[in-house]
């Protein structure tokens, strides 16, 4: 009784260490790396209907001069819509991260 409960025990600790930890860092990371995503969408998206025209206007003047690379204006609510995107699928990898034997339904 006592060796069947020593094999779970060290079984256990086998599967929580080389199975469990990687994937609890794999899913750590690209938590962090949408955490940045989302930062620098939100920084993006913080930008006037008004600055978003001056870029725009500009853009146009230089795809006019140009006719090797196109420039494009993104607007600010598409910024905003992405930073959301992102914050949510950083939200999911944090949650697999905390339980990474769960599954985790791909992006």
């Amino acid at each position: 009784m006592i060796a069947v409960a020593i094999a779970g025990l060290s079984l256990g600790a086998y599967v929580e260490y080389f199975q469990l930890e990687p994937l609890r860092r794999e899913y750590t990371r690209q938590a962090k790396d949408f955490a940045n995503q989302q930062e620098q969408y939100r920084i993006a998206g913080n930008i006037t209907y008004e600055q978003y025209l001056v870029q725009k206007r500009h853009n146009e003047e230089l795809n006019r001069k140009s006719t090797w690379f196109q420039h494009a204006a993104v607007p600010p609510e598409r910024f905003r819509l992405l930073a959301y995107h992102c914050g949510r699928v950083k939200e999911k990898y944090e949650r697999a991260a905390r339980s990474p034997w769960l599954p985790v339904e791909s992006d």
